[in-house]
């Protein structure tokens, strides 16, 4: 999924927000890791989607290369993220039997 969103970002001409698409892939991406309790990754791309949604009509690439940074950091938090990075790991269903 975050493949297919950075495919979408990358496709779009610098300085400009990206299409409704990629928004749809990075909200997929933010609401999957939160259900599944992945909450550091939920957090970051929040921050990115939020940061998408305010684009700046004008802008001299400050805005972008801090968006950059929000996305770099995403994106290390996905190539790092281990099973028990979830909060649901070694979690059990109520009345599950071992």
């Amino acid at each position: 999924m975050f493949g297919e969103f950075l495919s979408l970002y990358g496709d779009r001409t610098v300085g400009t927000k990206p299409n409704e698409e990629a928004m749809g892939v990075l909200h997929k991406l933010k609401g999957s890791s939160g259900s599944i309790g992945f909450s550091a990754i939920n957090q970051s791309a929040t921050e990115f989607e939020a940061g998408l949604k305010e684009w700046p009509s004008e802008q001299d690439g400050v805005y972008e290369a801090r968006q950059l940074e929000v996305l770099t950091g995403l994106a290390r938090l996905i190539n790092g993220v281990k099973p028990d990075d979830s909060k649901l790991y070694n979690q059990t269903l109520h009345g599950a039997s071992s």
